[in-house]
């Protein structure tokens, strides 16, 4: 019997259970994690409820229930409370909003109140003590061996709660010690040692929690951490694919004419102004046809929108095979097109302007009460070089030559 010894052992547990308390309110607020915010409460009951078991430690010889009551009660709600822990193992994190609203005075005054309680039940009862004291031991006991069995029920576990789970089994291996130990005998500071090694360990896992994420079970093995990678790994090239799916959807919506499918007067712009610095650049022929349906707009009003939509689809899809590879065709307005074609010069050229005459004769339409739509296209020509080098010269050449092919009877090029 020490009672010097005994009073220091419970105060510099007290400060090591009190630091750890801390610490797990902190983890708690980095990450939200409920299991690491039962473990905190848990610490501050267990603090909190053992400090007068080292108070009262001068008063063993007179008030022995007094003495011996709040070491078997501080262990009984400290594995309580780790039990509602293993419960809201798997339960999301608090959020930041949740984190702030949660309050320990509650729990501080309900420890307290716990405290109170049990002295009341020691002072009162005190022959009752060594049954009181063993039930209270064995509930401590029989509450943290499920706490174990669900932690063990999983089929993988982080590292800390392998630690965990071992300080468990080291809380469950001191309540037994105490239920067969007598006060102040050699096996009874053995049951203390057994249970300082086990908050020791519990105490490493918090640290630990603290030093990454705060997560009590979110600090994962190499292992974990592999296959989380490759997970992630996995994932960032799925959504890579879909990035580049949907850039390259993106690209087509930002280049494309909805209706027809052929460049928009942007991206044809564009490719024009290429095109045509290639060719003042290496001297190298280039047409710019200019097409026009003719008499769109009454097509338009004797037969619908939708029917004009019709037609204007149904003519690219009629002259668009008969381009070469290296032709670009874009839609500039309503129903004008240009078609651009490098390499190529004003005799080639008219062939080509002929026989998207010719296919335009050939598109018929259904009508929405069954009547035949037919077209034709006046084409307006211009080439670089003689008709200009920039864009603007070429389309304002077209655009006379296309006003000529109206005047002329529509249905026809005019290339000169």
């Amino acid at each position: 019997m020490n009672h010097a010894a005994h009073e220091m052992a419970i105060l510099i547990s007290l400060l090591c259970s009190a630091f750890i308390a801390y610490v797990a309110i902190r983890c708690y607020r980095a990450s939200g994690e409920q299991f690491v915010g039962w473990l905190a409460l848990a610490l501050i009951g267990e603090t909190l409820i053992y400090a007068p078991h080292g108070i009262f430690t001068r008063l063993s010889a007179d008030h022995m229930a007094l003495f011996l009551i709040y070491g078997p009660a501080s262990r009984l709600i400290m594995a309580v409370l780790l039990l509602a822990g293993q419960i809201s193992y798997d339960r999301r994190a608090h959020r930041a909003d949740e984190i702030a609203a949660q309050r320990l005075w509650p729990w501080i005054c309900g420890f307290g109140v716990i405290n109170v309680a049990l002295g009341w039940c020691a002072l009162a009862l005190p022959g009752s003590l060594p049954v009181l004291r063993i039930l209270i031991e064995s509930g401590a006991l029989a509450v943290t061996g499920p706490a174990l069995a669900m932690l063990l029920a999983r089929p993988r576990h982080p590292p800390l709660m392998r630690l965990y789970s071992g300080s468990l089994v080291g809380f469950m291996t001191a309540s037994l010690i105490f239920i067969a130990a007598a006060p102040w005998t050699h096996l009874w500071w053995y049951a203390h040692a057994v249970f300082a090694a086990a908050f020791l360990v519990l105490s490493y896992g918090v640290l630990a929690a603290f030093r990454s994420s705060g997560s009590f079970s979110g600090v994962f093995s190499q292992e974990q951490m592999m296959e989380r990678l490759r997970a992630a790994k996995v994932s960032a090239e799925q959504a890579n694919t879909r990035l580049n799916a949907a850039n390259a959807q993106l690209l087509t919506l930002a280049t494309t004419d909805s209706l027809t499918g052929v460049a928009n007067r942007r991206h044809l712009m564009e490719q024009a102004v290429r095109e045509l610095e290639r060719a003042n650049r290496t001297h190298a022929p280039l047409t710019l046809l200019l097409l026009d349906l003719d008499h769109f707009k009454e097509t338009n009003d004797r037969f619908g929108h939708a029917s004009g939509d019709q037609v204007l689809k149904q003519f690219i899809k009629q002259i668009v095979p008969e381009l070469r590879g290296q032709d670009v065709i874009g839609r500039v307005g309503g129903e004008e097109f240009v078609v651009l074609m490098p390499e190529t010069g004003p005799d080639q050229a008219q062939v080509i302007a002929h026989r998207l005459c010719r296919l335009a004769r050939e598109v018929r339409v259904q009508s929405h009460d069954g009547q035949t739509v037919q077209v034709s296209v006046s084409i307006g020509a211009s080439f670089s070089g003689s008709d200009g080098n920039t864009i603007s010269d070429l389309l304002r050449v077209a655009d006379r030559r296309l006003y000529a092919a109206k005047e002329a009877g529509r249905d026809r090029a005019v290339l000169a």
